[in-house]
């Protein structure tokens, strides 16, 4: 069985909607459960940050006992030329026999660095990527990988790029439009954050009108290494 997680609802919404249409609560949390390419699946929101998605792996792999765990999700990049909707793995979070299946996918690999907070601006983005020598920063890979290492379980990161270096994001509305603990988007509350800080209302919108189809590439990368995988 093949695990996949994703720390937020919105990062799965193809895999989970359409591949995945069974749906179990286990130990308080939701679970997918499905097939492709006549492989078995399962699946769950991990929840945003280290502690939460460590925690809601752990229930996935005590429950289901895969033999191998793919994350996967939006990635933020700390260098020039990385470009939006690049899809990466993890090179220094990957287990090394999934490195060649990456390579023949045709996927970069790049280092990165998990943040406990949003990398927001370019100037942060510099000194991050100075003092971690990484080229892309999330806020679960480091967490998950050591939680899967200690099963001693196959482990990749695939990351599609949802803002460059030079984007400046809404710090604000991001944190308010999702529910750390269970990644799921919360429209009220977001709604009540802009109309205290409109100035945020242009600079989200146009931050999550691009998400859909950035999204859409990074299923299509699962799907297709799902696919040609052989266990």
């Amino acid at each position: 069985m093949i695990a996949l997680g994703f720390a937020i609802e919105h990062e799965g919404k193809e895999l989970l909607g359409r591949v995945l249409r069974e749906k179990k609560e286990i130990e308080g949390q939701c679970c997918y459960l499905g097939q492709y390419a006549r492989k078995e699946i399962c699946a769950a929101v991990l929840g945003m940050g280290k502690t939460r998605s460590a925690r809601s792996a752990e229930i996935l792999i005590r429950n289901f006992s895969p033999s191998l765990f793919i994350l996967a999700g939006y990635s933020g990049a700390l260098i020039p030329g990385i470009r939006k909707g690049e899809v990466c793995g993890v090179e220094n979070f990957l287990s090394e026999q999934l490195r060649p299946i990456l390579i023949g996918q045709g996927l970069p690999l790049y280092k990165a660095v998990c943040s406990d907070v949003i990398v927001a601006d370019p100037e942060n983005r510099t000194k991050l990527a100075h003092v971690s020598s990484a080229q892309i920063v999330d806020m679960e890979t480091e967490a998950v990988y050591n939680t899967v290492k200690a099963h001693q379980i196959p482990f990749c990161s695939i990351r599609v790029i949802s803002d460059e270096f030079g984007e400046k994001l809404p710090v604000g509305a991001m944190l308010s439009s999702w529910d750390s603990e269970r990644g799921k988007s919360r429209p009220f509350a977001l709604l009540r954050y802009l109309l205290v800080h409109p100035e945020e209302a242009v600079p989200f919108f146009r931050f999550v009108q691009a998400l859909p189809q950035i999204r859409r590439r990074l299923t299509k990368t699962i799907l297709m290494l799902i696919y040609d995988l052989e266990i």
